[in-house]
C-alpha cells in the first residue's frame, strides 16, 4: 500500500496539496480531484486506494492553520500517466469523471471497476495499459471517449449502462476476442472491436456462477464471465440447473468465464459440459483440483495456463488435440494423462511444468507435437507410461523418444484405442457370452491375444 505521509501548503487559487501520499487540485465547493505530483519528483506505484473525502491543512499569509474537509470528485487529466509501477487501484463512489490521459501508460494496471457514479471516461484515459485485462463500466457512464481503451489487452469488458456514447477506436483489442456483456444492444458495437455479444438482461446467477441461455427448445445454457467477484472456492457444476422453474442443461463455458478468478481452489465440471473457450480458467493462481467431464468435444488455447498451483490434470478422451499453450507455466502440475484420442499437442502446451512426474499416454500411437509441446518437461525424471505393446513405437517417435523412463501399462478399461496392426477375432456382450449381435458395448478378443473393451459406434 502506498506509504502514507502529510504536508501543509500555503494556500492559493490553484492550490496542489497532498494528502496521504496522493496528490489533489483544489475545486468549487469543497471537491478536490486527484492529480499528479507537480514538481514530478515521484510517480503512484503499488496498490493505492482513494478515498471518498480529504482533510487539508494549510496556513493563511498571516499564519493561521485552516482544516477543510473535501469531497473526491475526479480523476484529472494525466493524473497517473506513465505510473508503470501502478498494481492495481480502488476508486470511491464520490468519483464522477475520469480525465484524458488519465491512466495512460499504466503498464502494471490489469483491472479497472469504475463506481456506479462516473458518468464520463476522458480521451485515452487507459490509452497503452498493455496489461489490462478486465474493465467494468458503471451504469451511469454516457460516454467513452476516442481512444479511451486503445492497446488494452481486454479479455473482458462489462458495460453496465442502458445507453451510451462509445467514440471511434474507444477499444481495442490487439486481435483477441473479448467477452463482452452489455445491458442492450448499443447501435456502436463497431467501436468495440472483435467481441462475443450478450445481453445481461439474460443473463442469471446460481451459487455465484452466471449463466445465459443458449436454447430455448433444447432447454440449454452455457455459463459466462460476468465480472463476480464472490466466485465460490469449490465449483461444481451440474449436469442439471433450475432457474425460475425452468430445468436447463449447461453445455458450454465460455471464453474467459474464470478468467483470473484467483478465489477458485476447485473445479468439477459436468459431463453436459462439450466445449469450454479459450482462456476459461487462464490465471486461477490458487486452483489446484480440475475435473474434465468425459464428453468434452473441444478445449480452447491458454484454457488453464498460469494456473501456478494445478497438479493433475485427465485429458478426455473425445479430445484429439491439446491447444496452444493449454497449461503453459503451471509449475505445481505433477500427473497429467492425455485421452485415447490425443493426435496433436500444440505449441507450449505444456511450456514450462517442469515438475511433471508421470505422463500418460492412453494412446497407442504417439501425437504429433508443436513447438515446445512437451520440450520443458524433465525427461530424465519424468515417466512416460503408455499402453502394452507401444514402447517401442513411443522409443522411436519425436518428442517421446527423448524420455529415459518409459514403461507399459496393462488395459484395463476402455481407455485404448484399437492398434492399427491388430483386429478382433471375437466379440462377446457384457455378460461374457459370445456374440453374434452387435451390443454398444462389447468385449473384443483381439488377434495378438488382448482383450479389450470398447463402445461400438453405430455409425460406422
Amino acid at each position: 500500500m502506498l506509504i502514507l505521509s502529510l504536508f501543509y501548503q500555503f494556500a492559493n487559487a490553484s492550490t496542489t496539496f497532498c494528502v496521504d501520499g496522493i496528490y489533489y487540485l483544489d475545486g468549487i465547493d469543497n471537491t478536490a480531484t486527484v492529480t499528479f505530483d507537480m514538481y514530478g519528483s515521484s510517480k503512484y506505484k503499488g496498490d493505492i486506494v482513494i478515498p471518498e473525502k480529504i482533510t487539508h491543512t494549510y496556513y493563511t499569509e498571516f499564519g493561521n492553520e485552516v482544516t477543510e474537509t473535501r469531497n473526491v470528485v475526479g480523476i484529472s487529466d494525466a493524473a497517473f500517466a506513465d505510473c508503470t509501477e501502478l498494481t492495481s487501484l480502488a476508486l470511491p463512489k464520490t468519483i464522477t469523471s475520469i480525465g484524458a490521459s488519465a491512466f495512460s501508460g499504466c503498464s502494471s494496471l490489469s483491472t479497472i471497476n469504475l463506481p456506479e457514479t462516473v458518468s464520463q471516461i476522458g480521451e485515452y484515459a487507459f490509452y497503452g495499459c498493455s496489461n489490462m485485462l478486465t474493465a467494468v463500466i458503471g451504469k451511469n457512464v454516457s460516454e467513452i471517449k476516442y481512444n479511451a481503451f486503445e492497446g488494452c489487452r481486454l479479455a473482458k469488458l462489462i458495460l453496465l449502462p442502458s445507453s451510451i456514447n462509445i467514440y471511434y477506436n474507444a477499444f481495442t483489442n490487439e486481435g483477441e476476442r473479448m467477452t463482452y456483456v452489455s445491458n442492450s444492444s448499443f447501435d456502436n458495437v463497431a467501436n468495440i472491436g472483435t467481441v462475443n455479444i450478450c445481453n445481461i438482461n439474460s443473463l442469471f446467477t446460481i451459487d455465484n456462477v452466471c449463466y445465459i441461455p443458449v436454447s430455448a427448445k433444447e432447454r440449454t445454457c452455457a455459463i459466462i464471465d460476468f465480472g463476480n467477484f464472490d466466485i465460490p472456492s469449490d465449483i461444481n457444476i451440474s449436469d442439471k440447473i433450475t432457474y425460475q422453474g425452468i430445468e436447463l442443461t449447461p453445455i458450454a463455458i465460455n471464453t474467459n468465464a474464470f478468467y483470473c478468478c484467483n478465489y477458485v481452489q476447485s473445479i468439477k465440471i459436468a459431463n453436459s459440459i462439450i466445449d469450454i473457450g479459450n482462456y476459461a480458467f487462464y490465471n486461477c493462481n490458487n486452483l489446484r483440483t480440475a475435473v474434465l467431464p468425459e464428453n468434452l468435444k473441444n478445449m480452447g488455447t491458454n484454457l488453464f495456463k498460469d494456473c501456478a498451483l494445478l497438479e493433475s490434470i485427465s485429458i478426455p478422451n473425445n479430445i484429439s488435440t491439446v491447444p496452444d499453450s493449454s497449461f503453459e507455466n503451471d509449475t505445481s502440475l505433477k500427473m497429467v494423462t492425455l485421452g485415447s484420442n490425443i493426435q496433436v499437442i500444440g505449441e507450449n502446451a505444456f511450456g514450462k511444468c517442469n515438475n511433471i512426474i508421470e505422463l500418460k499416454c492412453l494412446s497407442a500411437k504417439p501425437a504429433s507435437c508443436y513447438s515446445g509441446a512437451i520440450d520443458d518437461i524433465n525427461k530424465f525424471t519424468c515417466k512416460l507410461l503408455v499402453p502394452e505393446g507401444s514402447k517401442l513405437t513411443y522409443e522411436s517417435a519425436n518428442h517421446f523418444g527423448d524420455f529415459f523412463i518409459i514403461e507399459e501399462y496393462k488395459v484395463t478399461g476402455i481407455d485404448q484405442n484399437i492398434v492399427e496392426e491388430d483386429y478382433p477375432i471375437a466379440e462377446y456382450n457384457i455378460n461374457g457370452i459370445k456374440s453374434s449381435e452387435e451390443p454398444r458395448l462389447k468385449i473384443v478378443k483381439m488377434k495378438s491375444g488382448k482383450v479389450i473393451k470398447y463402445i461400438k459406434n453405430n455409425s460406422k
